[in-house]
């Protein structure tokens, strides 16, 4: 049983800090690169270009699509406390 409890926590602890690196990168990208705008001025370019970028320094996990998702949190829940509890794998 104690085995078991840990495992939980462990995942949960681990969905959490993943959860909350992701929706930072959203957030990010929405604050520093589109300047607050839900929408780029220049599109899908920004993104491509900061794919680039994040993957030569972190290695893979941050395509083009993995980014538009991350932002989809940020704009979604703008606090975090919002999201962490709105997500049921968040939950225990």
């Amino acid at each position: 049983m104690f085995i078991l409890n840990s495992r939980k926590k462990l995942a949960y602890e681990v969905n959490n800090i993943m959860l909350f690196a992701y929706w930072n990168v959203g957030r990010i990208i929405v604050e520093n690169e589109q300047n607050g705008n839900i929408k780029a001025e220049y599109g899908k370019q920004i993104i491509k270009e900061l794919s680039k970028e994040l993957r030569k320094i972190l290695g893979s996990g941050f395509s083009v699509s993995n980014l538009f998702n991350m932002r989809k949190p940020y704009i979604t829940y703008p606090k975090f406390q919002t999201v962490s509890g709105k997500l049921s794998w968040s939950l225990l």
